[in-house]
Order: C-alpha cells, then sequence, then structure tokens
C-alpha cells in the first residue's frame, strides 16, 4: 500500500492516511509498501509526476537504505539555496542498515515541509520500527487489497505491458485477488513471453518439462522457450539449456553449445555453470582438455561453496594446500571483484604450478 502523510507541518506530529496504490500523493512522507514492484513503482512515479507538474525545478534524489551512510538523507533533505522542491527516494528499506534506520526515525519526527521522501518496503521485518512509527498516526485509510492490484495489472496487461501480464498470470494461478484460473494463467504467461518477459518465459518452460500450467510435456517446447531465456541474458536459463545441449533433451546433443551456454551463466557468477565449465575443460568436452583452464573454473565454483566442485578439487589434487589457500583467498575476496577479476586471481596464484591431478 501507499502510506501518505496528511500534515504539511514541518514540526507537527506527522498524520498518516492508507491509501491505495492509485491514490498515492505527495506528502512530507510517502511509504510504500508491499511486494507488488511494478505496483510500487508506478506509486513512486505518480508522485513524482505530481511534484513536478507543481515545480519542474523538483530536484530528485536517490538513497539505499542497505548501503546508507551517515548523514545523507539529513544533506538531501536540507534546504535549498534557490527553494526548489526535493523528493527523496529510498529503496531496500527492508534491508535498511542501522545507521539509516536511527536517522529516519529522528526525520520522521520532523519531517522537513518542502521535502517529500518516499520509502519503499518491500515486505519482511527489518524496519519494522520505523514503519510502525510511521503508520503510528490517526489518519484512516484503506489497505492495500489483491483486487486493487489485479485491476492495475490488468488495466496495464491490456495495453500491452508484458511485465503487468506476468503479474497477471501469478494473481489467476494463486488466486491472489482473483479466482484461480490455470487457463487465464498460461494465456497471460504467454502473451507476457512473447514479448520477452523472462520470468514468464521460464514459467512456460518448466511447465513443458514437468507438465505443470495443464501442459503436456514436450521436451522440445520446455528447450525452446529455455533457449528463449537465456538469449535474453537469464543465467539460470543459460546454465540449463546448457545442461539440455550436454545431454540431449529437447535439442540435438552438441558438447560445444553446451559449453557456450555453460561459459556465458558462468561469467555471470553462475557457481554450478563454473563447475559445468570447469567439468568440460577437464574432460575435454566441446573443446581441447586443459586442465590448467578447468581448475580455474573449478576454484571460482568452490569460492562460492559449489558442491560438485570442492569435490571434484579434492579428489583431483588431493592434499594440495595451495589449491585450497586460493579457494579461502577467493571465497573472502569474491563479492569485491567482478568474475573476470576473479579468474585472473586465480590464474595470477596459479602461474608457477606444476599441475599434477589424480585424474
Amino acid at each position: 500500500m501507499a502510506v501518505a502523510a496528511s500534515s504539511r507541518s514541518s514540526k507537527a506530529k506527522i498524520v498518516i492516511a492508507q491509501l491505495p496504490w492509485s491514490a498515492a500523493k505527495p506528502a512530507p512522507v510517502v511509504l510504500v509498501s508491499g511486494v507488488e514492484s511494478f505496483l510500487a513503482d508506478r506509486a513512486i512515479s505518480s508522485i513524482r509526476e505530481q511534484l513536478r507538474a507543481v515545480d519542474p525545478s523538483l530536484e530528485v534524489s536517490d538513497l539505499d537504505a542497505a548501503a546508507y551512510s551517515p548523514g545523507q538523507l539529513l544533506t538531501l533533505a536540507s534546504p535549498s539555496l534557490f527553494g526548489e522542491p526535493r523528493l527523496i527516494r529510498v529503496s531496500n528499506v527492508e534491508k535498511c542498515n542501522d545507521d539509516f534506520l536511527t536517522e529516519a526515525l529522528e526525520y520522521v519526527a520532523s519531517a522537513d515541509a518542502d521535502t517529500t521522501l518516499v520509502l519503499h518496503h518491500g515486505g519482511g521485518v527489518r524496519g519494522k520500527k520505523l514503519l510502525d512509527t510511521i503508520r503510528g498516526g490517526t489518519g484512516e485509510g484503506v489497505e492495500k487489497s489483491d483486487t486493487e492490484a489485479v485491476k492495475w495489472y490488468r488495466k496495464a496487461a491490456e495495453q500491452g505491458n508484458a511485465n503487468a501480464q506476468g503479474q497477471l498470470g501469478v494473481c489467476y494461478e494463486r488466486g491472489q485477488g482473483v479466482e484461480t484460473n490455470q487457463t487465464e494463467a498460461l494465456e497471460c504467461y504467454r502473451k507476457a513471453a512473447e514479448q520477452g518477459h523472462v520470468l514468464s518465459m521460464l514459467t512456460l518452460a518448466l511447465g513443458y518439462k514437468t507438465g505443470d500450467h495443464g501442459l503436456a510435456k514436450d521436451d522440445s517446447e520446455s528447450a525452446k522457450w529455455f533457449q528463449r531465456a537465456a538469449e535474453s541474458g537469464d543465467a539460470s536459463a543459460r546454465f540449463v539449456i546448457g545442461g539440455l545441449y550436454a545431454t540431449g533433451s529437447g535439442v540435438k546433443q552438441d558438447d560445444a553449445a553446451a559449453l557456450k551456454w555453460f561459459s556465458l551463466a558462468a561469467d555471470q557468477g553462475y557457481a554450478a555453470a563454473q563447475f559445468s565449465v570447469g567439468l568440460c575443460y577437464y574432460n575435454g568436452k566441446g573443446v581441447a582438455k586443459d586442465i590448467k583452464t578447468a581448475l580455474v573454473y573449478l576454484i571460482l565454483a568452490a569460492a562460492s561453496d559449489q558442491a560438485s566442485a570442492k569435490t571434484l578439487l579434492a579428489e583431483s589434487t588431493g592434499s594440495n594446500s595451495r589449491v585450497q589457500d586460493v579457494v579461502k583467498q577467493l571465497r573472502e575476496k569474491r563479492t569485491e571483484l567482478s568474475v573476470e577479476s576473479q579468474k585472473e586471481f586465480v590464474k595470477s596464484a596459479m602461474k608457477d604450478w606444476s599441475i599434477n591431478t589424480s585424474r
């Protein structure tokens, strides 16, 4: 739901009215809560458009509550030299750190009249004290409703919005705000998938693979949708289609194609794909056998705690402590490094190694 303060007094207690998504409006403090990102984005965009319609000089700033640094909120909310109104959009409030929580609570107690603070909370208990403080006013409102969500999903879906079509499919599938209807859900997923909506593509791919959603099992159709999702850049789909090429399920068996898709997923940091690339180089599947390259990918996967990679490393390198040292070092560094930098780190560590394996 969108929750807006009803008072513009800069020092008076903020009184909160709870509103449906479609009625979101500017106020000193606006809380947009719920997991429906499509509707949340609509509400926040509507607030920005309303403010810009009043004053085109609106200053817009964004904060990430999960990566917040002390003083950011107060700096952005401080009076402008030229008096422009300000909109501060805060994401990831459900993941906020302690510094944000402390300063947001202080700010809400005396919100600035010329600033609109929009807080997006995606659900969960983190930040509950802040939410309870904002909701603690006396204004009456309308609770978020699944029926309201379906109404807006349907309107956007009818205009060809792929994300809305996919979300509407979820509502029909789960009976959220509408009676459960698998036929309607499937139709929504198809429309969204044809427009490139990746989650809908994966829903169809899995449906054809398992026979869910009222679909007859069809390995070729399943592979077709996994391929389309892979071509759209989804790492999990790239890993799966690589596996289908490796086994010849729904597609012609092709080790080189398998390695291609595994490699693309691996370079996106997908640990299972990194193991699969390592295995291809280790066994010479789809590529000339290359133990050093195999070890690079196996170490990458092992640093992400991929079980099969750790097992193969242990079996193939035995008690080689240098391998385990590199895995440990990379595990500590990998969140700070791109996948390409991780590979360079491992290659550098291995440059003077004499590779001996038991397989």
